[in-house]
């Protein structure tokens, strides 16, 4: 296991830091943080009756 003395311990207690510090922040803030906007979804047209051929690209 690293002891109190390696370079890890204070990197690791800054890390935790900054995580605990960033919950707190997006928990104050009042609107939503989201990543990108929601895609609309766009209906494929099936061919016309009749016609038994598909096209594949």
């Amino acid at each position: 296991m690293l002891g109190s003395g390696s370079p890890f311990n204070p990197a690791s207690s800054e890390v935790t830091r900054l995580i605990v510090q960033l919950k707190r922040e997006l928990s104050k803030s009042e609107t939503p943080v989201y990543s990108a906007s929601p895609r609309k979804l766009i209906p494929k047209n099936a061919p016309p009756k009749g016609k038994d051929e598909w096209e594949t690209f």
